[in-house]
C-alpha cells in the first residue's frame, strides 16, 4: 500500500470512529437521563408557571399604578401652568382695576387657553371658581364660587358629578376631581377644579370581566377604607363580599403600605394571590388579585403536554440522529481538507457547500476567508506598488532636469539685474519645494503644508514666466490642520498650469478653496483656474478614465490625476471620486473629496523648514 492510500485509509478510519462516537454519545444522552429529565421538567414547569403567575400579578399591579400615576401627573401639569400664570392670577385678584373691555378680553383669552389644554389632554373638565363679582361667568370654565360649595370638597373626590351644571348631562359624568384653593400674595382668589372621567382614570376597572384576574381600588380617608366603584364597575367586576373587604383592610394594616410580593389568601371566589401598592399623593391603595385555579389546571395540562412532546421528540431524535451526524461530519472533514490545502500555500481552494446549519455556515465562512485572503494579498501587492510608484514620482515631480535648468537660469539672470534679496527669496522658495518633494517617506501632511508648497510652486512659475499667475486661497483656518495624503492637491494645480494657463501665455488666476458636505461626511478640496478649459468629449473621456478601478502605472514621470484617484480609492473607498467641471475658454474646476472627520495633523518640521 502506497503512502497516499495509507493516509486516506487512516482518515476514513478516523472519520468512521468519530461518527460512531457521536452517535453513541447522543444515544447515551437520549436514553439514560430520560426519566430524570422528565421529573426535572415537571418540577421546572411547576416553578416556572408559578413564577409567571407571580410576575403577571406584579406586572399588572405596576401597570395599573403607573396608569394612575400618569393620570395624576396629567392633572398636576395644567394645575402648575394655571398656578404660575401671573396674568390670570393677577386678574383674579384685582379684576376691579380693569375696565369692562379688558375684563372681557382677559376672560375670553384665558378660556381659550383652558379649552386648548382640554383639547390636547385627557382631562374632562377645568373649572375656575372666582370670588369677585366683577368677573363675568364663562361656562363651563369660569364660574362664580356661589355656583357650588367647592370649599366643602376634599382635595380628591371620586365618582364626582358636577350637578350644578344643570341640564348639561355631558358635563356631569362621574369623574375624579381635584379641587385646590387659589391664592396670590396671601389673598384667596378662588378655587381650581381639574377633572378626569372615571373611565379614563381607572380604565382597568371598566374593561376586565374575569374572576381570575381583577383589580380593586380603595380610598383611605380619615381612617376609613372604602372601595371605589360605580354602576358600570359593578357590571364588569365580581363584587367583593364584606368579608373580602375586611381581609383586604387587614392585609393592608399588617403588611404595610406596599406589598409587591403576592400573598396567597382565601377569598370568597377561591384561593388567590394578592398584592397591593399605594398611591400616596391621592390616598389610594390598589389591590391586584389573581386566582390560583387556572394556575393549577395549567400545570397539569403542561405536564401532560411535556410528557407527550418528550416521547415524540425522543422517537424523532433516534430516527434522524445518524443521518444528520454523518452529514455533519462530512462537512467538517471537507473544511479540514480545505484548511490543509491552504496550509500548503494554495489560497485558490474553494470547498463545496453541502452542509446545513452551523456546518454550512462554516463552509461558507471558509470560502469567504480564502477569497478575502486572496483579495487582501492582491490589495497589499497593489498598495505597495502604488506607494513605491508615488514615492518615486514625488521625488521626480517638479525636479526634472529641464525644470531645474529653467529655475537656475532665472536665478542667474536675477543675480545680474536684481538685488540679492530677490535672489535669496527665489533660492529659499526652491529649497522649500525640494525639501517637500524629497521628503518621500512622509505620506501624510497637513492641508497647510500642501498649500505652502503650492504657493512656492506658483512663486517659481511667476519668476520664470513673463506673465503672472495669481493664487487665491480661501480655506478656513480650522481646516488647515486636517491631514491629507501628500501631493494630493499640487498635481491638480500643475495640470491647471500646464494644460490650461501655459497654452494661453497670459495673466491668469488659480482659486484654491474648500467645500464642506456634512450630509455625506466629505470635505472637497477645490482647484479652479481661468485657463483654456477642455471640450465636452475630452471631459467625458477623463471622467470614465478616473472611474476605472483598474490599477495602472503612469509613465510620464509625474503624479497625475489618475494617481490621485487611485490613492483616494485605496485610502477612503469607492465613493471618493475626483469631480471635474470645465468650460471651454473659461477654465476648469477640479474637486478632490476627503473624509470630513479627518484626524488633526501636526506640521512636519522637515516639510516646513
Amino acid at each position: 500500500m502506497n503512502k497516499n492510500a495509507r493516509g486516506q485509509a487512516i482518515l476514513l478510519r478516523l472519520k468512521n470512529s468519530f461518527s460512531t462516537r457521536m452517535i453513541f454519545v447522543y444515544s447515551f444522552i437520549a436514553f439514560i437521563p430520560i426519566i430524570i429529565f422528565f421529573v426535572l421538567s415537571v418540577i421546572f414547569i411547576g416553578k416556572n408557571s408559578r413564577k409567571e403567575l407571580y410576575e403577571s400579578v406584579t406586572d399588572s399591579l405596576s401597570s395599573d399604578v403607573r396608569h394612575i400615576s400618569d393620570a395624576y401627573e396629567s392633572m398636576q401639569l395644567p394645575y402648575l401652568v394655571i398656578r404660575q400664570n401671573d396674568r390670570l392670577m393677577l386678574f383674579l385678584t384685582i379684576p376691579e382695576e380693569r375696565n369692562p373691555d379688558e375684563i372681557i378680553e382677559t376672560t375670553l383669552s384665558e378660556v381659550t387657553t383652558m379649552e386648548q389644554i382640554l383639547s390636547v389632554t385627557q382631562l374632562y373638565a377645568i373649572r375656575i371658581f372666582f370670588n369677585s363679582s366683577a368677573i363675568p361667568e364663562r361656562w363651563p370654565i369660569f364660574l362664580n364660587k356661589n355656583r357650588a360649595e367647592v370649599s366643602l370638597l376634599d382635595e380628591w373626590e371620586y365618582n364626582y358629578r358636577a350637578d350644578f351644571m344643570g341640564n348639561a348631562e355631558n358635563l356631569k359624568l362621574p369623574s375624579v376631581c381635584m379641587t385646590r384653593k387659589l391664592s396670590r400674595s396671601g389673598r384667596d382668589v378662588g378655587y381650581l377644579q381639574i377633572c378626569v372621567k372615571m373611565t379614563d382614570f381607572f380604565p382597568f376597572l371598566y374593561t376586565r370581566n374575569d374572576v381570575d384576574q381583577q383589580t380593586f381600588v380603595f380610598n383611605i380617608h380619615d381612617g376609613s377604607f372604602s372601595q371605589i366603584r360605580d354602576e358600570k364597575i359593578d357590571e364588569v367586576q365580581v363584587p367583593l363580599s364584606k368579608k373580602d373587604g375586611e381581609l383586604f383592610e387587614k392585609l393592608y394594616s399588617n403588611g404595610g403600605r406596599n406589598s409587591r410580593k403576592p400573598n396567597s389568601v382565601p377569598l370568597s371566589f377561591g384561593r388567590s394571590l394578592v398584592c397591593w401598592e399605594t398611591v400616596p399623593q391621592m390616598d389610594l391603595v390598589v389591590f391586584r388579585v389573581n386566582s390560583l385555579r387556572k394556575n393549577i389546571l395549567g400545570i397539569f395540562y403542561a405536564v401532560i403536554v411535556a410528557l407527550f412532546v418528550l416521547i415524540l421528540s425522543t422517537f424523532i431524535f433516534f430516527t434522524v440522529v445518524k443521518f444528520f451526524t454523518l452529514r455533519m461530519t462530512n462537512g467538517i472533514y471537507s473544511i479540514m481538507n480545505g484548511m490543509k490545502t491552504v496550509q500548503g500555500g494554495n489560497v485558490d481552494v474553494l470547498i463545496p457547500v453541502n452542509g446545513h446549519g452551523e456546518v454550512g455556515e462554516a463552509q461558507h465562512a471558509f470560502n469567504d476567508m480564502t477569497l478575502k485572503l486572496k483579495n487582501q494579498m492582491l490589495q497589499i501587492k497593489q498598495e505597495q506598488e502604488l506607494i513605491a510608484d508615488t514615492e518615486l514620482k514625488a521625488m521626480q515631480n517638479q525636479i526634472n532636469a529641464h525644470f531645474l535648468y529653467n529655475v537656475l537660469e532665472t536665478i542667474r539672470m536675477q543675480a545680474v539685474i536684481a538685488d540679492q534679496e530677490e535672489i535669496a527669496e527665489s533660492i529659499m522658495t526652491l529649497g522649500k519645494m525640494m525639501r517637500y518633494c524629497l521628503r518621500w517617506r512622509v505620506h501624510e501632511v497637513t492641508l497647510a503644508q500642501e498649500v505652502e508648497y503650492i504657493q512656492s510652486y506658483i512663486h517659481i512659475l511667476n519668476v520664470r514666466n513673463d506673465y503672472t499667475i495669481t493664487l487665491n486661497v480661501s480655506i478656513p483656518e480650522e481646516l488647515m490642520t486636517h491631514s491629507i495624503p501628500k501631493m494630493l492637491v499640487q498635481p491638480i494645480v500643475e495640470n491647471a498650469f500646464v494644460h490650461g494657463i501655459e497654452p494661453l501665455a497670459k495673466d491668469a488666476s488659480i482659486h484654491l478653496y474648500t467645500e464642506v458636505d456634512e450630509a455625506n461626511g466629505k470635505l472637497w478640496l477645490c482647484v479652479k483656474d481661468t485657463g483654456l478649459g477642455m471640450p465636452e468629449e475630452k471631459l467625458l473621456s477623463l471622467r470614465n478614465y478616473l472611474a476605472n478601478r483598474t490599477y495602472e502605472r503612469e509613465t510620464e514621470g509625474s503624479i497625475g490625476v489618475k494617481n490621485i484617484q487611485q490613492r483616494l480609492f485605496m485610502f477612503y473607498g469607492d465613493s471618493y471620486v475626483v469631480h471635474v467641471e470645465t468650460t471651454v475658454n473659461e477654465g476648469t474646476l477640479v474637486k478632490i473629496p476627503v473624509p470630513l472627520a479627518l484626524k488633526k495633523g501636526e506640521p512636519d518640521a522637515d516639510c516646513n523648514s
